[in-house]
């Protein structure tokens, strides 16, 4: 399964913490392959993580035909990294950046993200499941 860590708040005007984070480059955090942000999205160029994502990677999508969950964007960073015996390595860090509004959030997180995080764990059926199952005879 994935194991979730916190990596802090930023507010919109920490766009240097947010390249940090996108990069996969904070100090004292444990390495990371996916990064889910929520908030701070936005239609517009002020989408701080769009910022970030385009000085080191791919915006694959930054908006959808979906409401509620319009400008939920997903990107993708390649980072290179060096071991303690100067081999460099490089690997790909996915980032889903949700909207801030918790309903628009948690269906693009079912929709998107848990679906996306099913594939990369190599789900055979990946597709998304409903959360709630209606008891016999009500169905």
């Amino acid at each position: 399964g994935a194991v979730p860590i916190f990596l802090g708040i930023a507010g919109d005007s920490e766009v240097e913490f947010i390249k940090k984070a996108v990069s996969g480059k904070l100090e004292g955090r444990p390495a990371y392959d996916v990064l889910v942000t929520s908030g701070g999205v936005s239609m517009g160029d002020a989408d701080p993580v769009k910022i970030a994502v385009r000085e080191s990677g791919t915006v694959h999508f930054g908006r959808m035909r979906m409401k509620p969950g319009k400008p939920t964007t997903f990107a993708t960073v390649d980072v290179k990294e060096t071991s303690g015996d100067s081999k460099e390595t490089q690997r790909r860090i996915a980032v889903f950046s949700l909207p801030g509004n918790p309903v628009s959030c948690a269906v693009t997180f079912q929709l998107i993200v848990n679906t996306g995080l099913r594939i990369l764990m190599g789900d055979p059926e990946p597709k998304p499941r409903p959360a709630l199952t209606a008891p016999p005879g009500l169905a």
